[in-house]
């Protein structure tokens, strides 16, 4: 399900600590068993699919 991302824009909300919400956009350029490659202007960053709490679809 997770590899049908690849290519598009995504946001990816991280589990809520006290309240705090941590987020994440970008484009997703690779997905694997356990992480998600995301690309953004400035940098890649990997997320780890387990702490993943929602992602949303950006629509064009």
């Amino acid at each position: 399900m997770l590899h049908e991302l690849r290519g598009k824009t995504i946001t990816i909300q991280l589990g809520v600590v006290v309240g705090v919400t941590d987020s994440v956009k970008g484009q997703v350029t690779e997905v694997s068993d356990a992480w998600i490659k995301l690309k953004n202007k400035k940098k890649v960053e990997f997320i780890n699919i387990a702490s993943i709490a929602r992602i949303t679809v950006a629509e064009k």
